[in-house]
């Protein structure tokens, strides 16, 4: 920085010593090439001999420079002694900079990056001083410039000013126009009226930032009208009341300044006269494409963004959206512009519900609002992709100790989304487990209960789908475990067949063992597993419900069912837990007519007493035409105590019932001799077996009923003989 009053490099006498300010006098002969010299707000500074170095630069806003001999050498009377090589460069990076007194010569560049640049007087407004540098090219150079930018050139000498590039320059009264059209002629595009030629709006095109003065020509006088600015892209407009139809309208340009009073001159050239037609100004500013057209789904990423082209060559336009409210989710840019150009229609991030919205863009003329353009815009937001689970909960029950339970399956409807599972929570919820735990489109998702070492109890979790893209919402499906207490209820046999003939009697009737503890109170059931068909019209129970330890009878009922197989689940569940349970099978074989194998049904009975000789055997007519058999002995209350002879043949044959050694405790004990066909187990015939163990004692007390039983007179009282 160098403040005003202090000099740099070889000084001498002020050639700008009219000036009535401090002034830095600036030798570039002692300057290195690229030297910048940056000048306080408001100060001033004369350079010579620039000649020297090129590459040299002023900074500094409200500069004043006194660039005598810009690329020109002096001696010491202000003669020049040399001219300067091409190529000599100013550059001049502050606004409002002055540049006076510059006897411009050579092939010298003055670069501009200000604003508001005025470059170039006379010497004493003449223009007759040192004429021999009329011949001088200077070369102007504004490309830095913004659009609210100009450079005034006002030398005196119209010859020595060529080469001017770059926007927002406009020519002085004193300048033709020479080089790139920066000081053309004014050019009318429409003199049109809307209101039967009360009014005029002319419309044109001139130098940026020039002033424009419009003339009324109405044959006898020529009338000035207010002036106009033209913008940054040389457009400009006027509306005023016409004196007549038939006037004619021209429009000349000049500086815009004090000095120069904004004369009228041979060196401003005139436009072409118009005459004023009646209607709308022509439309000049269009946009294309009409219509655009965005997808978003719900939720969803926002579309691409799409381009329309504004056509718009000379003018100033701006943008707007419409309506001006509830098109929040449409954002255009840029906002405003200079000539051809291009926006951006982009979709903003929206809460926006499933449905069609519609705006509109446009694009007008910032001088005629009348002068526009519009573009239609359409937003369809599609509904989020669903997410659904069948069923929405599960329940799995899962015995301590026991095997797991059979897996579930989950029915995922997601058409086109990929989707993801998890379990929820993810610590305490190791017991359960999904797979597959990503797919995409509709699927199944087993859920399975893992191993584990759970306490009885209820637990419960959540299976999670979710949309991997984060579009469809999650859905949960809930799932409960239950597990019970070891169970304190058993049964035995757990596995019961019943053959039935067709119009023969039924077969007899077998026995359950319902072992509980004795506190216990427990109901039994049957749940048929054969479809269409009740256990009920079948199968009988008694009792239905007990407590402790105690034998149930499974007998059937009279049916019309018709030949084939039925089975039944007998279930026998603690009354205040049901959890608590066992189960028995039932199997049921209906045939048709006589049955192969036929057996006696009335049941054997045995007496026999602890320490005596074992009771005598009976027999049994087996009815097995031409069959193989083998049969077999199946103990309610366990234990090898039953023995038949043969154990195995073919065709008819005298079975011989006997009674084992054993060591049984008093009680009353059950048996079933099944004979069955070798070939074909289901064809067979059941005869019941009862044994009474009497204590020595007992049998003397009840001998005299014990011989009378036998002349069938009389039976033993049973309910005084205890059941195991």
């Amino acid at each position: 920085m160098i403040p005003p009053g202090v000099a740099v490099g070889r000084s001498r006498s002020d050639p700008c010593g009219d000036f009535h300010k401090p002034i830095i006098n600036i030798d570039a002969v002692a300057m290195p090439t690229g030297t910048v010299v940056s000048v306080g707000a408001g100060g001033r500074c004369a350079m010579r001999r620039l000649a020297a170095r090129s590459g040299c630069a002023v900074t500094g806003a409200d500069v004043d420079i006194c660039a005598v001999g810009i690329g020109v050498e002096y001696d010491g009377e202000g003669n020049v002694t040399s001219l300067p090589p091409t190529g000599t460069a100013l550059t001049i990076d502050g606004d409002h900079a002055v540049v006076h007194r510059s006897y411009l010569n050579g092939q010298v560049v003055v670069t501009v990056n200000g604003s508001d640049a005025q470059i170039g007087d006379s010497m004493n407004g003449s223009g007759e001083t040192n004429s021999g540098v009329r011949a001088a090219t200077v070369l102007v150079s504004a490309n830095a410039m913004t659009a609210a930018q100009r450079v005034i050139i006002r030398d005196p000498f119209p010859r020595a000013l060529q080469g001017l590039v770059g926007s927002g320059v406009s020519g002085g009264d004193d300048v033709n126009n020479h080089a790139n059209n920066w000081a053309r002629t004014p050019t009318i595009t429409s003199a049109t009226s809307a209101d039967n030629f009360a009014t005029v709006l002319v419309q044109g095109q001139a130098n940026p930032l020039a002033r424009v003065d419009i003339y009324f020509d109405s044959t006898v006088t020529v009338t000035r009208q207010p002036a106009v600015m033209a913008d940054a892209s040389g457009y400009f407009s006027f509306t005023g009341a016409l004196p007549n139809p038939n006037v004619l309208i021209m429009a000349g340009s000049t500086l815009d300044d004090a000095t120069h009073s904004n004369r009228v001159g041979s060196s401003s050239q005139w436009s072409s006269a118009a005459h004023v037609t009646v209607g709308p100004p022509p439309v000049t500013v269009r946009l294309a494409p009409a219509a655009l057209a965005f997808t978003q789904v719900e939720g969803g990423p926002l579309p691409v963004s799409q381009t329309l082209t504004v056509t718009a060559s000379g003018l100033s336009w701006q943008v707007a959206v419409t309506p001006a409210t509830g098109t929040e989710w449409l954002h255009v840019t840029p906002a405003n512009g200079m000539g051809n150009g291009a926006l951006t229609a982009a979709i903003q991030p929206n809460t926006l519900a499933p449905g069609e919205y519609h705006a509109t863009i446009n694009v007008s003329n910032s001088a005629n609002s009348a002068d526009h353009a519009a573009a239609a815009v359409t937003l369809i937001v599609k509904p989020r992709p669903l997410i659904q689970l069948a069923p929405t909960s599960l329940s799995f029950t899962q015995v301590v100790s026991g095997p797991l339970p059979i897996s579930q399956t989950l029915v995922v409807t997601a058409p086109a989304v990929t989707w993801q599972a998890v379990v929820s929570p993810t610590v305490g919820a190791e017991w359960l487990g999904v797979a597959p735990a990503v797919g995409q489109g509709n699927g199944g998702i087993a859920v399975a209960v893992q191993p584990n070492a759970l306490p009885p109890g209820a637990y419960s979790a959540d299976i999670i789908v979710t949309d991997t893209a984060q579009i469809a919402r999650p859905v949960t499906a809930s799932v409960q475990l239950t597990v019970p207490p070891p169970p304190t209820i058993e049964v035995s046999p757990a596995a019961f067949t019943f053959t039935e003939v067709l119009n023969a009697p039924l077969p007899a009737l077998q026995r359950l063992l319902v072992t509980a503890p004795t506190t216990t109170t427990w109901t039994i059931s049957s749940t048929s597993l054969t479809p269409a068909v009740s256990a009920a019209d079948w199968l009988t129970i008694v009792p239905a419900s007990a407590s402790g330890k105690r034998l149930a009878t499974l007998e059937l009922k009279p049916n019309a069912l018709t030949p084939g197989s039925y089975a039944a689940l007998v279930t026998v569940a603690e009354a205040a837990q049901p959890d608590n349970r066992a189960t028995a099978t039932v199997t049921l074989l209906v045939q048709g007519g006589a049955p192969p194998l036929q057996l006696p049904t009335t049941p054997l009975t045995f007496t026999e007493t602890i320490s005596q000789p074992l009771p005598i055997s009976q027999t049994l007519n087996l009815v097995a035409p031409g069959i193989a058999w083998q049969s077999a002995i199946t103990t309610t209350e366990g234990g090898a105590w039953l023995q038949v002879t043969p154990s195995s043949g073919v065709g008819d044959a005298l079975l011989h019932v006997s009674i084992l050694a054993n060591t049984l405790a008093p009680g009353v004990y059950h048996a079933t001799i099944t004979l069955s066909a070798t070939a074909d187990a289901s064809a067979h015939a059941n005869t019941e077996v009862t044994l009474t163990v009497l204590s020595p004692a007992q049998f003397h007390d009840y001998l005299p009923l014990i011989r009378n039983a036998g002349k069938g007179t009389t039976t033993l009282p049973q309910a005084s003989v205890a059941s195991p």
